[in-house]
């Protein structure tokens, strides 16, 4: 199979981070991605999925010990797009910024 790229797009590829895959049924984040938002000290993220952008908090903890989750506005973000427990997720960012717009790439497991 051939694989042709244009310029355009190998550049907006180095220009992104992707994060782990993280399956529906543990809504705990992949710790690279929970270590870029608490770097950006983030409270909230704007999740861009297939067919909605939600606005979601983000719970962050670094005592006693670190954990990231998304909180509200999570479940209304699955919910809106039909995902499921056969889902799982990848976030994407552009690392030249450190902003709070998240792409949610999605894979189907069979």
């Amino acid at each position: 199979m051939e694989y042709n790229f244009n310029e355009e797009d190998v550049i907006n590829r180095m220009s992104r981070y992707q994060f782990s895959i993280i399956h529906l049924q543990d809504e705990d984040l992949p710790a690279d991605f929970g270590n870029y938002l608490r770097q950006g000290r983030f409270k909230y993220i704007y999740l861009y999925g297939p067919h909605k952008i939600v606005k979601c908090k983000l719970p962050l903890r670094n005592h006693p010990k670190k954990s990231s989750k998304i909180g509200s506005g999570w479940k209304e973000f699955y919910t809106s797009h039909g995902f499921h427990q056969t889902i799982d997720l990848v976030f994407e960012v552009d690392h030249m910024k450190s902003n709070q717009n998240v792409k949610v790439l999605t894979y189907c497991n069979f």
